[in-house]
């Protein structure tokens, strides 16, 4: 998902975990809450239904069941991307700024090495 929103392709995500501080509806892709019962996807194999029993919920603030998304809103939201080309690179454009300005590497690795550093050193004040 980073490497597509970082190569300014919008994304469509389900709202749990940290995926919801990467997308931003309207801004860089579609956030979905994922509702459908992940134990729908048994018909395809039992492997489809491995994963996570459940994941934080951004939005619940809270531990829910893990769910999956529903096809039919996935594809609502990538028949419209597909139909509005000019709304799909605006979003695309945002997408990459957002990476660029938010999730920088070198912030990243200073942020570690303070953590870091508090742990083997102790807090600074």
């Amino acid at each position: 998902m980073q490497e597509a929103l970082a190569h300014g392709v919008p994304v469509v995500g389900g709202a749990v975990d940290g995926i919801a501080e990467q997308i931003v509806t309207g801004e860089n892709g579609t956030l979905l809450t994922p509702s459908r019962n992940r134990h729908a996807l048994a018909q395809y194999g039992e492997i489809c239904t491995q994963g996570p029993r459940e994941v934080y919920s951004p939005l619940e603030d809270n531990i829910v069941e893990a769910g999956i998304l529903e096809p039919a809103e996935v594809a609502a939201c990538l028949v419209q991307w597909a139909e509005t080309p000019a709304l799909r690179r605006q979003l695309g454009q945002q997408a990459r700024v957002r990476v660029q300005r938010d999730f920088d590497l070198d912030w990243y690795g200073e942020r570690l090495d303070d953590f870091m550093q508090g742990i083997v050193h102790g807090p600074t004040s």
